[in-house]
């Protein structure tokens, strides 16, 4: 149980322009190893320009979910186009505006956060991950197709 720190070679002051900082850990299963390959591969190959389903795919092996399809999933997935369409929409028309009553809550966020940082050894908090707060944000509220940054955008980044 490291710090973010002590498992990246990079330095704070670099790591401070980062948005979004992640540990992914790499666990071995050969069944979602699998899963996951087979995903990618189809991705891939459903993405390209001629893909035809009736000529390259016959028997609908590259339409594999990642999901394992038992009945815990109610998660619904959104065709590739389809998405494709959403952001491209939500890109274009949606630009969030945050509110002149947003401000308390973010600056709220961002001493809580600064006070985390000291107390737990993490990484220090600095001016510009306010930045960073407002950019995710607006990001989620557009991702809402909401045209204004609402209290539970600001959480969520």
């Amino acid at each position: 149980s490291r710090t973010f720190s002590d498992n990246v070679e990079l330095t704070d002051p670099i790591l401070s322009r980062f948005d979004i900082l992640c540990v992914v850990k790499d666990t071995i299963d050969s069944v979602l190893d699998e899963r996951l390959a087979r995903f990618v591969v189809g991705s891939h190959v459903r993405s390209h320009k001629d893909f035809e389903p009736e000529v390259d795919d016959p028997e609908g092996k590259l339409s594999i979910s990642m999901t394992d399809g038992s009945a815990d999933n109610d998660i619904e997935t959104i065709p590739q186009d389809m998405l494709k369409k959403y952001i491209s929409y939500s890109k274009r028309f949606i630009k969030p505006k945050l509110s002149s009553g947003d401000l308390p809550k973010i600056s709220q966020v961002y001493a809580e956060l600064r006070r985390e940082s000291v107390t737990r050894e993490g990484m220090p908090v600095a001016v510009r991950h306010v930045e960073s707060i407002i950019r995710m944000s607006e990001a989620r509220a557009s991702m809402r197709l909401s045209e204004h940054v609402d209290s539970e955008d600001i959480d969520a980044a």
